[in-house]
């Protein structure tokens, strides 16, 4: 049986409303459109890389924090800032050649002083099977140090001086508030991550050398922004929002994350808030500049570069944003790993630590002291 199709002749009247209908639909399906490719190009800007494993987050963040004070430490210490401008006049200031630090003489590819304060950690953390001893590590660190021919920060000199004027832990601490504490942060954040002691740990190794409240409760800070990052793949920006609503972290130090998260709203210029914050040593005024370059800016490579050539205590500043941002990038320059003298003696020993962090699924890797299979 066949159906017969008829048709009817439209009226123009009907055909106009038919057209504008269909304006209409086109318009709020491209109002969609450009809505939803807005939002994805926010979720992109906020996420990092999801594929790396927090295994590799954590190596990554401790070998980006020695690399990122190697690619620092030529330019350390050099506070004026008509100076820094001359000597680095467009060069690439990462692994500057020749190294013009002026208070000390280290080969280009060297740690700073602040890097080299701690390696002892690091050989302490790999070699160590169960919790963490702030008693043994300050043995450790006084081995070290007592056989280190660089140049000693005041936070060291002082912890040498109580161990020889017969002082126990916790009594050994210097009154110091730079940035020795939040240094630790990667090693510590590596092999502690996703165990409830974390803090506590934190708190324990930051009281081995320095005594100030703030060195104490910013390290902490740092620690759960790290953590966040590893553990769960956060960006910097949304681990550093998240922290500020963490009752972990101490009231005094979320007010200094929340002046910063402010201060980014109305500028990024890296060197300028340095300036403003106190481009020296102590905390907090460190803390906010570390903070303004992982919010202003979060990328490793020019997020050193920033904060180098905002000068001063570059160095003080330049573990924790290396590990900050590599950690959520999950990768390291190989031009900067290469150029890192001591980069081959401590990732088997980053590797070990972190092996032995029961919070990963680590691969199982065989490590000698110049390579890992």
């Amino acid at each position: 049986m066949q159906t017969k199709m008829t048709t009817t002749k439209s009226k123009p009247w009907t055909l106009g409303i038919l057209a504008l209908l269909g304006a209409l639909v086109w318009l709020n399906l491209s109002s969609n459109v450009q809505e939803t490719r807005q939002a994805t190009s926010y979720a992109a800007s906020s996420q990092v890389e999801t594929h790396v494993a927090p295994y590799e987050r954590a190596v990554t963040a401790v070998m980006a924090g020695f690399v990122s004070d190697a690619a620092s430490m030529p330019l350390h210490w050099i506070y004026n800032a008509n100076e820094l401008s001359n000597l680095v006049a467009g060069r690439d200031p990462a692994f500057f050649s020749p190294p013009a630090s002026k208070y000390y003489d280290y080969p280009l590819g060297a740690q700073s002083p602040y890097g080299d304060e701690i390696v002892s950690l690091l050989q302490y953390l790999a070699r160590t099977p169960g919790t963490f001893s702030p008693t043994d590590y300050a043995t450790e660190s006084y081995k070290a140090v007592k056989a280190y021919t660089g140049r000693l920060n005041g936070v060291f000199r002082d912890f040498i001086a109580n161990v020889e004027a017969g002082k126990v832990y916790p009594d050994l601490a210097s009154d110091h508030p730079d940035t020795q504490g939040l240094n630790k942060v990667p090693l510590l954040v590596a092999r502690f991550a996703g165990q409830e002691d974390l803090v506590d740990i934190v708190r324990a190794a930051v009281k081995v050398h320095q005594r100030p409240q703030i060195a104490i409760e910013v390290a902490v800070a740092g620690a759960i922004i790290l953590e966040n990052i590893i553990l769960h793949g956060s960006s910097p920006r949304d681990a550093i929002m998240s922290a500020e609503k963490d009752p972990r972290v101490d009231a005094s130090v979320r007010d200094i994350i929340a002046s910063v998260l402010k201060d980014v709203k109305s500028s990024s210029d890296v060197t300028a808030a340095i300036e403003t914050y106190g481009k020296s040593c102590p905390l907090p005024g460190a803390f906010h500049g570390i903070l303004f370059v992982l919010l202003s800016d979060g990328h490793l490579v020019s997020s050193v570069q920033k904060n180098i050539v905002a000068g001063g205590d570059n160095c003080g500043r330049s573990i924790y944003i290396g590990a900050v941002t590599a950690a959520a990038s999950g990768e390291v320059p190989q031009a900067w790993t290469k150029t890192t003298t001591r980069y081959s003696e401590f990732y088997p020993l980053v590797v070990q630590l972190v092996a032995k962090n029961p919070s990963f699924e680590s691969p199982s890797i065989h490590c000698t002291d110049t390579k890992c299979s």
